[in-house]
């Protein structure tokens, strides 16, 4: 009549361990395929933001042919500079000190390509028509702070 009783712990014990493993297994699978995807989301943006800033560069980098053309013709022909033949994302202001030509192009939604050019005085330098004093991104919204906060 000495029957051994098995311990009633012991019973399942693998199989528990197994379907926790599993478990964890699955879970940690699906968090970084999360993460994958959003590196994937980032990356694509990132590329179609950097793809939109070279296109609008490709454009300034048109308009300032365009306006070396124009420099050479008038410096040619002895007449006064026109840039009239321009696009409308360049104008001109005049100062008592020197010409300042400013190209705009649109990038996106959010961002412009903003290019500033000095005109040289005598007309063409060793360094050329006109010096670039600027050459940046400028967000295309002004941006106005909201610190009310509704509390009630």
């Amino acid at each position: 009549m000495n029957k051994k009783n098995a311990p009633i712990s012991n019973m399942g014990t693998i199989s528990l361990v197994m379907i926790f493993m599993v478990l964890c297994l699955v879970i940690f699978s699906i968090l970084s395929l999360s993460g994958s995807l959003s590196d994937f989301n980032m990356s694509k943006e990132a590329a179609n933001k950097s793809k939109a800033y070279y296109q609008a560069e490709i454009e300034v980098t048109k308009t300032l042919k365009k306006i070396d053309e124009a420099c050479e013709k008038s410096l040619a022909t002895g007449s006064a500079l026109s840039l009239e033949t321009l696009e409308g994302n360049v104008t001109t202001q005049e100062d008592s000190d020197a010409v300042t030509l400013l190209i705009t192009e649109k990038i996106n939604d959010k961002l412009h390509l903003e290019v500033t050019l000095t005109m040289n005085e005598t007309g063409h330098d060793e360094d050329g028509y006109y010096t670039i004093t600027s050459w940046k991104e400028v967000p295309s919204n002004t941006w106005t702070e909201d610190d009310t906060y509704k509390l009630m």
